[in-house]
C-alpha cells in the first residue's frame, strides 16, 4: 500500500497529503502520508514520504518533505 502511495507521487515534485481514508486502504484510515517525488535532470527517480499521525502539523511535515525530496534531487544531478 505505501510503495502504491509513493509510486502515485513518482510524476510530481509536488508534495502530496492524504489524510485517512483518502489512502483508500482500511489500515490506513487513523494516518497521514505526506509525499513528494524527486528526480534529476527532468527524470523522475523516486519518491519520499512520511508516515503518521492524522493529528499532525502538517505544515512542517509538508516543507521537511519537499526539502528532503529536493536535497535527494539536487545530489543525484551532480553525479
Amino acid at each position: 500500500v505505501l510503495l502504491r502511495l509513493l509510486d502515485q507521487s513518482l510524476a510530481t515534485s509536488q508534495v502530496m497529503v492524504r489524510i485517512g481514508n483518502e489512502t483508500q486502504h482500511e489500515g490506513l484510515i487513523g494516518t497521514s502520508v505526506v509525499t513528494s517525488g524527486y528526480g534529476a535532470r527532468g527524470a523522475a527517480l523516486g519518491a519520499v514520504g512520511v508516515l503518521g499521525p492524522r493529528r499532525m502539523d502538517y505544515a512542517h511535515t509538508m516543507a521537511r518533505v519537499a526539502a528532503v525530496a529536493n536535497y535527494v534531487g539536487e545530489l543525484l544531478a551532480e553525479r
